[in-house]
């Protein structure tokens, strides 16, 4: 059946209401209620579907907002919680899904099955394609692809949403064809971006092993840490450090030791005793020179010694790159030394990440456009790094155990969880860069 049909309207063209940010802002408040409590604030629910049947009756194209909307009701089973109070729907949620998605996807017939009973079947067959999404705001993109999102624990379903929710852009395409070309062009190119591509790789695990086993060390492994004597006492003191973040962050993602909530008189005096019993610890723990150990390092937003990092590494590091060579030793020297740049120059961009492109994470917007240089200003506006920031905001929400890297790519082969519908809007609130 066609939307013509259903509705019994012609083909003029679809008009878009003046108002349309008013219909995003209203159709986000009731995606927000439906979220949160399938019972609460219904009425205000009901009278936004009627008027959702008469913008699509009257030929007002609906915008993603109000699809999202359309959409999570329907995934989520919505409708068989809705009481309608002697009120009646024209349509079911099928076929108002059905309706809408004709309409935002400019497709002349959905074709679906009548006795579709799986809703949340139907919700996933009517899901938006990036030829359609891409030409909303990404805001509103995002908002839309979380709702789709759930916990998923395998390596496929970490690529498979990362492979869904990619929306190509053509400068995608240029930047890969400039790569392919120099490729081609230029011999050591080739051998420096194989060295750089090879020290990527050991950055991305590198970061996930230090983070995952030393950053949120399990006691066994704190054991192990103490028999390493002097290095392994450094490690269990970034181990501290990075507790010391995620427990100072837990309640206020952008104001370490704040409260959730507005900043008031109250809650300002809650941050600064949460921070004196940090330092009341640390006292009794190490004495003054743990407690400058760690304010150095900002409460864990950073490293407190970015060098000795480094240094203690470094043997891994070398016996990474020199394992390559080795095999490879019948190139010539300059082969060698241009392999060897290429590794370095990503080797070690792991501990970069961590200690100086971390702490602008959880800066809002405005700390952002105040306090970081201008490199880290482009770099924070890039399409990778607002991906960094989602996949680290679910790190801190799941306590750690998950998203470990910044230096993305090895953790989607372990365990990698896009962002929730929840944790965008906990986002957007904070005002972050996302």
């Amino acid at each position: 059946m066609t939307l013509t049909k259903l509705l019994k309207i012609d083909s003029k063209p679809l008009s878009l209401p003046q108002n349309e940010s008013d219909l995003d802002d209203r159709a986000l408040s009731i995606l927000q209620i439906c979220h949160s409590d399938k019972l609460k604030d219904q009425n205000q629910v009901l009278n936004w579907l009627l008027e959702i049947e008469s913008q699509l009756a009257n030929q007002q194209k609906i915008t993603l907002n109000q699809f999202s909307a359309l959409t999570y009701m329907v995934k989520s089973n919505y409708f068989l919680h809705l009481d309608l109070g002697g009120r009646n729907l024209k349509y079911g949620p099928k076929q108002l899904l059905r309706i809408a998605y004709v309409q935002i996807s400019e497709v002349k017939v959905c074709e679906f099955n009548e006795t579709e009973t799986d809703l949340k079947s139907l919700a996933e067959k009517l899901k938006l394609k990036s030829r359609v999404l891409k030409k909303y705001p990404r805001e509103q993109i995002l908002i839309y692809q979380s709702l789709f999102h759930e916990l998923n624990k395998s390596t496929w379903g970490s690529l498979k949403v990362i492979w869904q929710d990619y929306s190509f852009k053509w400068k995608d395409l240029f930047l890969f064809s400039l790569i392919v070309m120099a490729t081609f062009s230029s011999s050591l190119f080739r051998i420096l971006l194989s060295g750089f591509t090879l020290g990527y790789l050991f950055s991305t695990m590198m970061e996930y092993l230090v983070h995952r086993y030393i950053g949120h060390a399990t006691v066994a492994n704190k054991k192990f840490l103490k028999l390493l004597g002097p290095i392994g006492q450094d490690m269990l003191n970034f181990n501290l450090e990075h507790s010391i973040h995620h427990g100072s962050v837990h309640h206020n993602y952008t104001k370490i030791f704040s409260p959730s909530g507005p900043s008031t008189t109250e809650n300002l005096e809650k941050q600064k005793n949460e921070k004196q019993k940090v330092i009341q610890f640390l006292k009794k723990k190490g004495g003054t020179k743990l407690v400058q150990m760690v304010e150095n390092s900002n409460f864990g937003l950073s490293s407190s010694n970015i060098y000795r990092t480094q240094l203690f590494f470094l043997p891994v590091t070398l016996i990474t790159l020199f394992l390559p060579i080795f095999v490879i030793a019948f190139e010539s020297v300059v082969f060698n030394i241009v392999f060897s740049i290429g590794f370095l120059l990503s080797s070690q961009l792991w501990i970069l990440t961590s200690s100086s492109y971390h702490p602008y994470l959880h800066f809002t917007e405005k700390e952002v456009n105040d306090k970081a240089p201008w490199y880290w200003k482009m770099f924070l506006k890039t399409r990778l790094s607002r991906f960094i920031a989602l996949s680290h905001r679910m790190h801190h929400y799941h306590g750690g155990q998950l998203n470990q890297n910044l230096n993305i790519g090895f953790d989607f082969l372990i365990r990698w969880q896009p962002i929730t519908f929840t944790q965008l809007l906990e986002m957007k609130k904070s005002e972050v860069i996302f």
